[in-house]
């Protein structure tokens, strides 16, 4: 799992932050800047953990938290856990699909960190702030698994992924994001003739992730009865 890495601890200094960023932030202090990605995989690593046998897991939600005078910047002092979603009733987490459906309100608006590679939002009127994921930090976190020649990534849980498209954007987008950003690598070993090693054995399951879409579409109407389903997508045999 490489998430879950914030929280509102003494260490943290109480302050707003990604649930799961990608990198660190320039101005992160000592406990912050190990909160991420990019350092619990090369911490594993570096403990003697193979590249090979190490599966990043991606989260299909966010953490949510209240702000302090209205400073919606991460790193900002932070008021409070937020609360719970309406549609989950679990403490201090939106699932996915309720984050995308509340940026359909003009009272939301999504920011993108640069720096650690992954959107927050924020709502000012009810002082509202929520670290997560979305297709373009997926992207980014498969272009990582890739480039660091790990072994694969697993999305959790895949019921908190839009399943039943009530933003619009179709069927469970992150773990479409996932799926088409994979298939970038499988058409470039296809048509530029590399090996496998020269490409880290990229892709040799990407058919699963289609099946598995296939498969939850046609079960839609069931899935928000399946808490904890995951899903694991291999880069390499």
């Amino acid at each position: 799992m490489a998430y879950d890495f914030h929280e509102l601890g003494p260490a943290q200094g109480k302050r707003l932050m990604q649930n799961a960023a990608l990198f660190s932030g320039e101005e992160d202090n000592d406990v912050m800047a190990t909160h991420n990605v990019d350092y619990a995989i090369m911490m594993w690593i570096k403990k003697g953990a193979q590249r090979e046998k190490l599966v990043l897991g991606l989260g299909a939600y966010g953490r949510n938290f209240k702000t302090l005078n209205g400073n919606t910047t991460p790193g900002a002092q932070a008021l409070d856990y937020g609360p719970a979603g309406r549609y989950t009733g679990e403490p201090r987490m939106y699932p996915y699909y309720e984050i995308c459906e509340n940026l359909k309100d003009p009272a939301w608006e999504e920011q993108w960190d640069d720096e650690r590679k992954v959107p927050y939002a924020f709502n000012r009127q009810e002082n509202l702030w929520v670290g997560y994921d979305n297709p373009r930090s997926i992207r980014e976190k498969v272009d990582y698994a890739v480039n660091e020649s790990l072994a694969g990534i697993m999305i959790w849980p895949l019921d908190m992924d839009d399943f039943n498209n009530k933003c619009g954007t179709g069927i469970y987008p992150l773990l479409s994001a996932a799926n088409e950003r994979l298939a970038v690598y499988e058409k470039s070993t296809t048509t530029t003739g590399l090996t496998p090693t020269t490409t880290r054995d990229r892709c040799n399951f990407i058919r699963c992730v289609s099946a598995a879409e296939q498969y939850f579409s046609s079960l839609k109407q069931y899935s928000i009865l399946s808490c904890g389903l995951l899903f694991t997508i291999l880069l390499r045999t």
